[in-house]
């Protein structure tokens, strides 16, 4: 709801940068905070805010890019994604598998810390002025 809100203002690009760097805070926080479970829930809870809202103004700037092929971009993306949640969850057996239950929230964060830079990378530039 809260990137409903402000995506008409302040644009897909900044509010995806936003939502982003809120789950690399949560999960950053969580992998700091191991152990102390108030910390790990306020943590997970900042997470939580941008991960369901981080896709959606991905699809949003896929969509604003190119309108025409909207369908087809926001289907490859979604595609893409399980692939990520597959490739995710194999890292994340092979941490737990290997008992470094405590490197998984670093890993996580490492992933987030790319995908925020991929996004400062990737951000819309403005046409030559004529």
């Amino acid at each position: 709801m809260i990137a409903t809100r402000i995506v008409d203002s302040w644009g897909p690009y900044r509010t995806s940068v936003l939502f982003t760097l809120l789950m690399l805070t949560g999960v950053t926080g969580w992998a700091l905070s191991a152990g102390v479970y108030a910390l790990m829930a306020g943590s997970v809870a900042i997470w939580g805010l941008g991960f369901a809202s981080a896709n959606s103004m991905q699809q949003v700037r896929l969509v604003a890019a190119a309108p025409a092929l909207a369908s087809a971009s926001v289907s490859l993306n979604t595609s893409v994604l399980y692939i990520g949640q597959a490739i995710g969850s194999a890292i994340g057996s092979v941490l737990f598998a290997h008992g470094w239950f405590h490197g998984a929230g670093y890993v996580c964060a490492a992933f987030l810390a790319l995908a925020v830079a991929t996004i400062v990378l990737t951000k819309p530039r403005r046409a030559a002025a004529e």
